[in-house]
C-alpha cells in the first residue's frame, strides 16, 4: 500500500456490467467507493488511531451529507470497534449510515488476513469475530471476502467462504505479480467470474485493475482506458482506484447523467457479485478451479 494514499476508489467494481447478452445494450459502471489502509505498515497501529482512522471517518461523512447518492464501504471490524471505543460521537454517524444503507460493511472479516500460510481455522476464526461485531453492533452481517492489498490466494478459500455463508470475493493485486499464470499471458484469471474451491464449492470472483491510480478524465462516461478495460471480459467488468473527494464525486454525478453508451452509478461493493448471481443466468462467465 503506497504510504500517502490511504482513502481509496476501490472496486470490488467500478464495473461494467452488459446487461443481458446483446453487446449493444447500455452498460452499467459500478464506481465503488472504499478507503484501504493497512492496519500496521510503514506505520504502528497508534498512528492508524490518531491520524488514518478519524481522517477516513471525517472525510467520507462529509461526501455523505453533501452527496445524496453517495455510498462508501469499508473494511475491517476492529476498525468499526475503534471508532467505537476511541471516536464515539462519529462513530455514532457512520452507524446511521450503516443502518439506512449508504455506509457499507465491506468483507466479513475482524481485519484483512493472510490468506496462503494461515490454517483454516485460523482464517475462520477471523471471519467469525468480524460477524460476531457486525451482528451484535448493527444487526447486520458482510456477505463477501474484501481483500484488495494481498498477492495471492489458496484453492480451499471458496470452500471456507461457502462454509461461512459468504458469496463473492474481490482483489485488486494479483496484476503486481512478477510472472503471469494464465493463458493469454495474463497475471489474473479474470476481471469477473466464477471461483471454484477444491470441493466443488463456488463463489464469484472480481479482480479489479490499476491498484493506487485514478483516472484524469472528468467525464468517466467516454473514457478510453476504462472501454480497453472492459473489453477483457464477456461480462464488460472494469475496476480502476482512486481517491473518494468532493471533486470526484462531481465528476461521479456529471457522468452519470451524460447521454453516452455507459451509464454510471456509485453502488456498494457486492453489487457486481450480487447482480451476477444465480450464475446460471450468465453461462459465459469465466470459470477458475485453483489458487489464484
Amino acid at each position: 500500500m503506497m504510504k500517502k494514499i490511504i482513502l481509496f476508489l476501490l472496486v470490488a467494481g467500478m464495473s461494467f456490467q452488459v446487461q443481458g447478452q446483446e453487446a449493444s445494450q447500455k452498460k452499467k459502471a459500478y464506481m465503488v467507493a472504499d478507503a484501504h489502509f493497512d492496519t500496521q505498515w510503514n506505520w504502528d497501529i497508534q498512528t492508524s488511531l490518531r491520524e488514518y482512522l478519524p481522517k477516513t471517518m471525517r472525510q467520507n461523512i462529509h461526501l455523505l451529507d453533501t452527496y445524496p447518492n453517495y455510498q462508501f464501504n469499508f473494511e475491517g471490524a476492529v476498525k468499526y470497534f475503534w471508532m467505537k471505543e476511541y471516536y464515539p460521537l462519529e462513530f455514532e454517524k457512520v452507524k446511521k449510515y450503516i443502518l439506512n444503507g449508504r455506509w457499507h460493511l465491506a468483507g466479513s472479516s475482524w481485519d484483512a488476513n493472510e490468506t496462503v500460510i494461515c490454517s483454516s481455522e485460523s482464517w475462520m476464526r477471523n471471519v467469525l469475530l468480524g460477524q460476531t461485531f457486525y451482528r451484535e453492533e448493527f444487526g447486520l452481517e458482510g456477505t463477501d471476502i474484501f481483500l484488495p492489498d494481498c498477492f495471492g490466494f489458496p484453492g480451499n478459500m471458496p470452500t471456507m467462504m461457502r462454509h461461512c455463508g459468504l458469496i463473492g470475493f474481490s482483489s485488486q493485486k494479483l496484476g503486481w505479480r512478477t510472472n503471469p499464470f494464465y493463458e493469454g499471458g495474463k497475471k489474473y484469471p479474470f476481471t469477473i467470474g466464477l471461483w471454484k474451491g477444491i470441493d466443488g464449492s463456488k463463489v464469484m470472483m472480481t479482480h479489479g485493475f490499476a491498484y493506487g491510480q485514478s483516472y484524469k478524465e472528468h467525464d468517466l462516461s467516454t473514457n478510453g482506458r476504462l472501454q480497453r478495460e472492459i473489453g477483457e471480459s464477456p461480462l464488460g467488468i472494469a475496476t480502476p482506484a482512486a481517491r473518494p473527494t468532493s471533486p470526484r464525486c462531481v465528476h461521479l454525478r456529471k457522468a452519470s447523467r451524460a447521454k453516452v453508451p455507459s451509464r454510471l452509478s456509485a453502488p456498494r461493493a457486492t453489487n457486481s457479485t450480487k447482480t451476477s448471481c444465480p450464475t446460471s443466468n450468465i453461462p459465459s462467465c469465466p470459470r477458475l478451479k485453483a489458487r489464484c
